[in-house]
């Protein structure tokens, strides 16, 4: 589905600049350009153009780096949210033939959280993000911020939005809203505990498990100085979000179950969520359920450090849209592939002490090294497959259960990251 997508004419109407662009039969078609953005990720771009052509067998054809930097500027950055969506579409149609989708109490368990990215600095991207400013006086960087709408046990991402820094709850309210179903349960972390979300999720038949503050959410104050372990609460809405409430029609009171959590290491947290009926949904089971949405830290670390999210291929802000749904539909795509391996190991790591997983780095290089043949080849895909699906078995890796790795607080921390991040490294 996704190759007929890239090659159909309907979607390159759709997805270039005007109606002028792809009108001509030249090197660099509409389809050739999208794959040469996916495969081209963390390269320059002459030698994208050249490992593109030399995987064609069209070596002689190369064209120059000017070229292509051209050509990419007649392409909307769009193509990569609907390929994506085309992607998870297909993942859901074809895991639900056999019910390996990981769901539970039959919901989908879905997370949404924003990441900080840098960008470059440039007059046009100073303009479309947001400029951030340290105690340091002339340090300054200029940042986006994405969101994601992630299945928080099937490791999909759904839904990706890049904007200005803001409010993370706005994107739900904008975008990720319009791609959950009835029935969804959406997990979230204390950035979210708002009356404004639960009502709105709540409107549309979309349950939740948010984790509250301690000291910012007033009517959780005496069931955090109290000895009960849950509590059922009627929240109305305040001053501050009665306008909300209003022009979206919304609840003006909720009723929400809010249960204390004890971690391991002695902490108590405090979750709440939309299930009220105690002996439908055990209390015992949502300290499970929030951990779960560690699965989007995860794969936040996976896109920024392995796919290198924000080594972008060009300045341009369009350029920086085209790389970052390119990079979530690469991600998205690299998941679904590895699904079947990682069900093998998983089979396999029964009678191992620690969990068998795909080594993501070099699943991700193979997809890379072949997404030529996997989206343009005229051949089947069913021939390529078991090819990636060894090659996403090799060196795997062994994660031993429970381990933890203490966060680095150093205040000089962020900047060294910051400096061997962005500074030293050297862009191939």
């Amino acid at each position: 589905k996704i190759k007929a997508k890239i090659q159909d004419k309907k979607t390159l109407e759709k997805y270039r600049m005007t109606e002028k662009d792809f009108i001509r039969e030249r090197a660099l078609t509409f389809s050739l350009i999208i794959v040469m953005i996916l495969r081209g990720h963390k390269l320059s771009l002459q030698n994208t153009v050249n490992k593109v052509f030399e995987s064609l067998g069209r070596i002689w054809d190369v064209v120059s780096n000017s070229a292509y930097s051209q050509a990419r500027k007649k392409l909307k950055a769009e193509i990569f949210i609907e390929l994506n969506e085309v992607a998870v579409e297909g993942y859901y149609e074809e895991y639900n033939k056999d019910q390996t989708v990981k769901l539970w109490r039959t919901k989908r368990l879905l997370g949404i959280d924003g990441t900080y990215i840098n960008v470059p600095d440039t007059e046009e991207t100073r303009k479309e993000f947001s400029i951030q400013r340290n105690q340091n006086k002339g340090k300054e960087r200029v940042q986006a911020m994405g969101s994601v709408l992630y299945d928080l046990r099937n490791d999909i991402g759904i839904n990706a939005e890049l904007g200005k820094i803001q409010g993370e709850k706005n994107f739900i309210f904008t975008s990720h809203i319009k791609k959950c179903k009835q029935g969804d349960c959406i997990v979230l972390d204390r950035a979210y505990a708002d009356y404004e979300v639960m009502a709105m999720l709540v409107s549309k038949d979309i349950d939740f498990c948010i984790r509250f503050p301690r000291k910012t959410f007033a009517p959780l104050r005496d069931f955090w100085e109290n000895q009960q372990t849950q509590a059922v609460i009627k929240l109305k809405a305040n001053r501050g979000n009665k306008k909300f409430v209003k022009e979206n029609f919304l609840s003006q009171e909720l009723t929400v179950r809010f249960i204390k959590v004890e971690l391991e290491n002695g902490e108590i947290e405090v979750l709440g969520t939309s299930f009220l009926d105690e002996q439908l949904y055990p209390t015992n089971e949502f300290k499970q359920v929030y951990a779960w949405r560690w699965c989007q830290e995860t794969y936040y670390n996976r896109i920024k450090n392995i796919f290198e999210l924000e080594r972008f291929s060009a300045t341009s802000v369009l350029s920086i849209k085209q790389d970052f749904f390119g990079v979530i539909f690469l991600a998205t795509l690299e998941s679904i592939l590895n699904q079947p391996v990682q069900q093998s190991f998983d089979s396999k790591s029964l009678s191992c002490k620690n969990p068998i997983k795909t080594n993501r780095s070099m699943s991700y290089i193979s997809l890379l090294d072949h997404c030529v043949d996997l989206l343009l080849s005229p051949h089947s895909s069913s021939e390529l497959l078991p090819k990636l699906e060894f090659l996403f078995s090799s060196n795997p890796s062994r994660h031993p259960i429970g381990r933890k790795f203490d966060r680095n607080k150093s205040r000089n921390f962020p900047a060294k990251l910051f400096f061997h991040k962005y500074v030293k490294r050297i862009i191939s």
